[in-house]
């Protein structure tokens, strides 16, 4: 057991001691369909009455934790009437095996983590969810299309489609990825094929295997089944997770056919319900809870009369709802991208010149825009006043570009992802480009709003070529006065680069080759917009 899980055992200890006479709480073990040993425990309320059955909600382990991370929620849930089963996914805590990420071995584990609950537990079997935070979410949502016992899922920090995730835009997240990796081999039994599939989306090799690999992990794949079945869906996700962007999260959610409800937080990778693990009072968790009692209890409590769809807005302090995602009220910007003459800025203009022209910048690991520095940058963005910021005109210009709009003449709205449409030429078969959206103030100082990287393998040289990504999705309003800045350069720590060769990019601008920006604005704020306190600092410790 290693040190997270005794932290989580004795504050169950210390938290539980009055209420033991609601509940027995027993810890098991018991084989899987390989015989492979699973790892697990088990809350469940004491009958009032004979034959008395209760609701049941199965938890998988995040990554790098156990059966016993949950244990604070799980005795909250008992208390109030439901069988709580936890359990490590093979390869994880005392559970053997190995990690596999997901696959056909953990989806057949979950099927007999049910039989164990039907056989051992006066459970419900009509009323059974799953859920679980990152590593754990994924497997929730996958469970919901391989095993119909399961009513519904609270699925949070999860991800949509796990290429996208770690591969959006054919650009390895190299910082988070690292993460996943060195934490998993210190704390888990990691199948060899993980490293292998890492080490092919860092060279670029063996794409379409590792595709298939990931698609068979990925939620997304599933969405027929889960549709077909009705099963219905919460996810929670935040705005700086740099692990799993919330693109392809919200374009899951927007395929999802079934009664669904999306949040979208401030703050990193699984941070935003963190608290609620310690017992806190937390948003998402309060969420979850309303959520289950609803459809596993039959509970009137007003959740499905919400709106389905909730956002943090980054730079203020309200969470704004919405009736469907995309948001029905949304609007496409368009800026145009205009040349930069020598040393000096491009425009962002909402009319196309039509004066066909080009700029070129060299590649470089410095040029002055930047996305903070990895991790750390975010977590300031979410939790303290310290924002990722760049000054313009110090930016080296033989390294990147950036592109001002006019001042607004109202306040701008962005909720979304927005998308680059660029014309580049060069001579290097592989390049990257990293965009960096920002607004930017009268001193000429940008705070990130978003950013968006790609990596192209296969330019022909000299040849210019039409390069088409997306931005992060966020949430943020851009105040009056102020100006849209978009800058361009070639690196980020985030993220691998598929070279270190030197190269030069051109760019191209006009009729012939429109390159242009496109944003998702709302005219007005949200009516329903209610404020917010941010989950404070001391939370992530």
């Amino acid at each position: 057991m290693n040190k997270l899980s005794y932290f989580f055992c004795s504050l169950f200890f210390l938290t539980s001691i009055s209420f033991a006479q609601k509940y027995q709480y027993q810890e098991t073990n018991f084989p899987s369909y390989d015989g492979t040993k699973i790892s697990a425990n088990c809350f469940i309320p004491i009958s009032e009455k004979q034959d008395q059955i209760f609701p049941a909600i199965i938890f998988a382990n995040s990554w790098t934790g156990d059966e016993h991370q949950y244990k604070v929620q799980a005795k909250l849930f008992a208390e109030k009437g439901y069988i709580v089963f936890s359990y490590s996914s093979r390869g994880w805590g005392e559970s053997e095996g190995m990690v596999t990420v997901a696959g056909p071995k953990d989806m057949k584990d979950v099927s007999v983590c049910l039989d164990w609950l039907i056989a051992n537990t006066p459970v419900d079997q009509k009323n059974i969810g799953v859920s679980g935070i990152s590593y754990g979410s994924g497997m929730a949502l996958l469970a919901l299309a391989h095993d119909s016992r399961l009513k519904t899922a609270v699925a949070m920090s999860t991800w949509g489609n796990l290429a996208t995730s770690l591969y959006g835009s054919e650009t390895p997240h190299f910082i988070w990825s690292t993460i996943l990796l060195g934490s998993g081999y210190l704390t888990g039994n990691m199948h060899p094929m993980i490293w292998e599939n890492y080490e092919n989306l860092l060279l670029h090799r063996d794409i379409e295997k590792t595709m298939a690999w990931t698609a068979e992990r990925s939620p997304s794949s599933f969405i027929e089944q889960i549709n077909a079945r009705q099963t219905p869906i919460y996810i929670s996700n935040n705005l700086q997770d740099e692990m799993f962007a919330p693109n392809a999260v919200v374009d899951f959610f927007s395929r999802l056919t079934v009664p669904k409800r999306l949040d979208l937080n401030i703050g990193i990778h699984a941070s935003a319900e963190l608290g609620g693990l310690i017992g806190e009072k937390n948003y998402v968790w309060e969420k979850a809870h309303a959520w289950f009692d609803y459809w596993l209890k039959g509970q009137k409590n007003g959740i499905m009369q919400e709106k389905p769809v909730h956002m943090v807005v980054k730079n203020k302090n309200i969470r704004e709802s919405f009736p469907a995602w995309p948001i029905p009220s949304l609007r496409g910007k368009t800026y145009y991208l205009e040349e930069r003459p020598f040393w000096e800025q491009g425009s962002l203009r909402e009319e196309l010149n039509l004066e066909n022209k080009s700029n070129e910048i060299s590649s470089s690991t410095f040029s002055g825009l930047n996305t903070g520095i990895p991790v750390i940058g975010a977590i300031f963005e979410a939790y303290t006043p310290i924002k990722i910021q760049t000054w313009f005109p110090l930016t080296d210009r033989s390294s990147s570009l950036v592109y001002l709009s006019s001042k607004l003449e109202s306040s701008l709205r962005l909720r979304g992802s927005g998308q680059l449409n660029l014309w580049v030429q060069s001579k290097a078969q592989k390049i990257q480009l990293i965009a960096h959206l920002y607004d930017v103030d009268e001193s000429g100082t940008g705070t990130l709003i978003t950013h968006g990287p790609v990596t192209l393998y296969d330019l022909k040289p000299n040849e210019p070529r039409k390069v088409k990504f997306d931005l992060v999705t966020t949430s943020y309003d851009i105040s009056k006065g102020h100006r849209l800045g978009l800058g361009i350069d070639t690196y980020d720590l985030n993220y691998a680069a598929p070279s270190m060769d030197y190269y030069d990019i051109q760019f191209f601008y006009g009729e012939k080759y429109p390159s242009q920006m496109s944003l998702p604005t709302v005219e007005e704020a949200s009516p329903s917009k209610i404020e917010i306190s941010r989950t404070p600092l001391s939370s992530l410790k």
